[in-house]
């Protein structure tokens, strides 16, 4: 055996290297190869042994291959060689190669794939390309600068207007050039662009130039890039200037022109914007009104606003159901204003659109999932509820309303053992056969994990009701057939009917679910009515309220303080405060036994205080421990935030406590953002101009408005653990959560996602933009002297790590 073979097949870098390895004599013959050759090529040595190059190598690329062997020759090395491979699949590989010559007239060649990187220098250079044609192509000047106001590009446009080459002007500082701009409104503008970070536009005579420039310029960390165009010629018409310019201010989203001199609003003029909008050429739409892209379901009391405003010559601003030339739906937002003359006359109405088809489909995939399960897309509770309250109102005289509570026997095994893509497919299952054993008439919603609810609206008497939960225990009871496997389960019912005046409709779905506690204790697969005694139950509410005064009149609370984590650098940077209630018999009450009760007796007022109060004394307490300023959140109950005092009480606890106000983060939910709706705005703008955080607490679990949310002055959206919990697995929380991120990204807020209890979820949260988490991963909520204690570990590691 040779030396070389012997050293091949001992050699352990020669066996592990993920790089692929192979000798070939002078005439470019394989002689061996590494594992991951063989992996990645998929050929085996047999194969490849004796033949040359020329069986990998495409015949485009075998000149250079020629070209390397001769260097070889001249015992010179081959160094970063390029060149493409087809595997023994067909597939298409870059192939980096170096190459020297070595021991007995052996070539030692090591390659590594680039087949993806070449790709994307392919297309980064296609994309430049792209860019640099755009803006070569389009008419106006466009020039860019650095922060030391120095040129770094001119498009052609740019050359013509300013009257000097790119060749001339790169490097050199705008001032240099035109000094006559210094100190007139050009060097303003452009300073307040740089100085405030704010994109700004302008018409000014240039005086170097003795040009009228209407002007667009646009910061960013590199410097500042500048359309400009000459509007000389635009100037010398008054009327002209007037009516054009807000076009163009708009040109990117369809403008039309109107006269109002005319009774019916003939169109005078479509820009190209408004042809690829709506589909219809500019000369089609001429003289006319623009009610063809309405139709019968657009909604009459938008188009009475349209009206209302030419009426009153005024501004207004409407979203319409508009509809293309092609007859496809597009959701129209229409700012529409008037144009007058020096007589103060309305010579003419601009409508500019702007096309929300997408967002609208969002907010409606946002509300569907607040009302739906995704996975079985039957109601939620929250839906649940409307029906029930619909149904309470419209039940018939002679007719009865019924609820059936139904819980799967058996179900949790199932998703234990086979796993929960299982359990998932058999809950679609049981969806489906639910809706269709209810019927129309009547609806169906999950509850909960294995629970649902069946509402039967218009029951002629109680056999109808009793026959409906028969039915469905034998259809239920039937198999299953999922993934190759029979599976079997059955189902308890919990029965209620109207037969009284109810404080809620929800009351029927709480008597029907502790009739199913009954049927279970039956032995399942069965099916039980209400009765009156069950209704006990609800004296515990009376005696925990009692207990719940008494706990705030003691103070028997205590907070947690759960870290919040900034994930590039890992650094603790504020905490969620979370309320504890040890009751001295009951032991520990969870908040969710007590919250909701607090909100219905207005308990909850007095516990916020104390909440409010505590949380801003204790983080005073922590940011004077030297070891950075930590950012307090504390949730906002509903009543809480619609006081009357509100505000004024929250301001005099700050000062008390001494906490500045910039770490104090208010967390509110949706719902109490949007029924708030008529002042929240005013409120929460107020706070925010005193320096306080506002965060959306459980975001994507409520429903709200994006054209609405898009004016609060919230800073933080905060991901709701139910989409985190599952997000590695299901789809479906995944795309909700990553769209999600991108909404706060483009709305420029943060976002912080809570319940984080595996490093997986965290990495993929990583992954797709997330900057801030909540959860066990990283720490449990505990108390203020544990905190402490958890904070000096932090920091003396960090020290420890230079950090």
């Amino acid at each position: 055996m040779k030396i070389s073979d012997l050293l091949l097949e001992q050699d352990p870098f020669f066996t592990l290297s993920l790089d692929l390895f192979a000798w070939v004599d002078r005439a470019g013959n394989f002689l061996q190869v590494n594992p991951a050759f063989k992996r990645f090529l998929g050929y085996e040595l047999e194969t490849l042994k004796g033949k040359s190059y020329a069986y990998l190598v495409v015949a485009e690329d075998r000149p250079l291959v020629e070209e390397a062997l001769a260097c070889l020759d001249e015992d010179r090395p081959v160094q970063e060689l390029v060149v493409r491979v087809e595997d023994s699949w067909g597939h298409l590989h870059w192939l980096e190669v170096n190459a020297a010559l070595c021991e007995e007239s052996l070539i030692h060649m090591v390659a590594r794939d680039i087949t993806h990187h070449r790709r994307l220098r392919q297309e980064v250079d296609r994309l430049a390309e792209r860019l640099i044609t755009t803006l070569d192509s389009i008419t106006d000047g466009f020039f860019t600068l650095d922060t030391q106001w120095r040129f770094t590009y001119l498009n052609p446009e740019a050359e013509h207007l300013l009257e000097h080459d790119l060749s001339e002007l790169k490097g050199v500082t705008l001032w240099d050039v035109f000094p006559q701009g210094l100190g007139t409104q050009f060097e303003r503008e452009y300073r307040r662009a740089f100085d405030d970070n704010v994109s700004v536009s302008f018409e000014a005579r240039y005086p170097d130039l003795g040009l009228w420039l209407e002007v667009n310029a646009y910061p960013s960390c590199e410097g500042l890039a500048v359309y400009f165009r000459d509007i000389s010629r635009r100037k010398s018409t008054e009327q002209q200037l007037h009516i054009l310019e807000r076009s163009i201010a708009a040109s990117i989203n369809g403008v039309i022109i109107t006269d109002a001199c005319k009774d019916d609003q003939p169109i005078i003029y479509a820009n190209p914007a408004f042809e690829r909008l709506t589909g219809y050429l500019c000369e089609e739409v001429l003289g006319h009104n623009c009610r063809f892209l309405q139709g019968p379901d657009t909604d009459p009391r938008a188009t009475a606003k349209v009206r209302a405003a030419i009426r009153d010559r005024q501004k207004t601003q409407v979203v319409l159901r508009n509809y293309r030339k092609d007859g496809t739906l597009f959701w129209n937002e229409l700012n529409i204003s008037p144009v007058f003359d020096e007589e103060g006359q309305v010579t003419h109405f601009i409508g500019v659109q702007h096309d929300i088809t997408t967002q609208r489909d969002y907010e409606e995939r946002l509300a569907y999932s607040a009302n739906h399960d995704l996975l079985t897309g039957l109601p939620n509770r929250t839906l649940l509820e409307e029906h029930l309250k619909e149904a309470t109102l419209d039940t018939s005289d002679g007719c009865l309303l019924g609820v059936l509570f139904v819980d799967l026997d058996g179900f949790k095994p199932i998703n234990d053992t086979l796993g929960h893509q299982i359990g998932d497919m058999l809950l679609e299952q049981v969806a489906v056969r639910l809706t269709r054993q209810a019927g129309p008439g009547n609806s169906v919603a999950r509850f909960g994990a294995d629970e649902f609810v069946v509402v039967m609206p218009a029951c002629m008497d109680a056999t109808a009701v009793q026959s409906m939960a028969e039915e469905i225990l034998a259809v239920l009871a039937r198999p299953y057939r999922i993934n190759q496997n029979e599976l079997r389960i059955t189902a308890s019912i919990g029965v209620a009917v109207k037969e009284d005046l109810l404080d809620s409709p929800m009351i029927l779905v709480q008597r029907a679910d502790m009739a199913m506690y009954r049927a279970k204790r039956q032995g399942h697969n069965a099916i039980y009515w209400y009765r009156q005694e069950l209704g006990q139950k609800a004296s515990e509410k009376v005696s925990l309220r009692r207990d719940l005064q008494k706990a705030i009149d003691s103070e028997q609370f205590e907070l947690h303080y759960q870290p919040q984590i900034h994930g590039p650098s890992e650094r603790v940077t504020g905490f969620e405060a979370l309320i504890r209630w040890q009751h001295p018999e009951r032991g520990y009450v969870s908040p969710a036994d007590f919250i909701g009760l607090g909100e219905s007796t207005g308990q909850i007022i007095p516990i916020s205080d104390w909440v409010l109060a505590t949380a801003c004394r204790d983080a005073q307490e922590l940011n004077t421990l030297g070891m950075g300023n930590f950012t307090m959140a504390v949730n906002i109950s509903p009543m809480q935030f619609q006081r009357t005092h509100f505000v004024q009480d929250l301001l005099q606890m700050l000062e008390k406590s001494g906490l500045a106000p910039e770490l104090l983060e208010l967390e509110l939910t949706e719902g109490v953002l949007m029924e708030s709706a008529g002042w929240a705005l005013e409120t929460l703008g107020f706070l925010r101009r005193k320096g306080l955080q506002l965060a959306i607490d459980d975001f994507g679990t409520g429903f709200s408005s994006l054209s609405y949310l898009k004016h609060l002055p919230v800073s933080k959206v905060k991901i709701d653990r139910a989409f985190i919990n599952d997000i590695i697995s299901d789809r479906r929380d995944a795309a909700i959560v990553r769209g999600v991120i991108a909404m706060a990204q483009a709305m420029e807020m943060e976002v912080l996602a809570e319940g984080i209890e595996t490093h997986a979820q965290y990495a993929y949260l990583s992954r797709q933009q997330c900057t801030y988490f909540q959860g066990f991963h990283f720490a449990r909520p505990m108390p203020l002297a544990r905190l402490k204690e958890f904070l000096n570990e932090r920091h003396r590691e960090q020290e420890a790590m230079g950090a």
